[in-house]
């Protein structure tokens, strides 16, 4: 969950989230594409990325 919210809040910048994490670029791409695969959603387009991302600031405003 993390990983997705710092790659949406970097603009989608694969290398900036990374650096963001402290992760190499090629982990986030990992996770990503088995975030992808999970949940059946292209996270490269700007409408599902999105909705997921609102989704999951929306649960994490009610979990606290």
């Amino acid at each position: 969950m993390e990983n997705f919210l710092v790659y949406c809040e970097e603009q989608l910048n694969m290398s900036q989230a990374a650096r963001k994490l402290y992760i190499h670029r090629n982990t986030l791409l990992y996770r990503i594409q088995q975030l992808q695969q999970l949940l059946n959603i292209n996270l490269q387009s700007f409408k599902q990325c999105t909705l997921l991302y609102l989704a999951l600031k929306q649960h994490e405003q009610i979990s606290k």
